[in-house]
């Protein structure tokens, strides 16, 4: 089992009751989820501080990475 981390809210690619926001809730615990409408979103949402972190997918099984995920996690170094 994960042991469940305290973040006060956590930007997530939505809608509501999406896979990402499953998975949060169940990694994670019931702290606030920040439903946003794209990768690109999650990651300005951390980076303005909206969100103390954000769940974003990595990989698809059908089509294999998740090239904007890689790409905002170069833009945004990582953070």
């Amino acid at each position: 089992m994960v042991a469940k981390m305290k973040l006060k809210s956590v930007a997530y690619l939505g809608p509501a009751g999406s896979n990402s926001e499953l998975a949060l809730r169940e990694l994670l615990g019931p702290e606030t989820a920040v439903a946003c409408f794209s990768i690109a979103e999650v990651f300005r949402t951390v980076a303005g501080g909206e969100a103390d972190a954000g769940l974003v997918p990595i990989d698809n099984l059908v089509h294999g990475p998740v090239t904007e995920t890689l790409d905002q996690l170069l833009e945004h170094k990582g953070r």
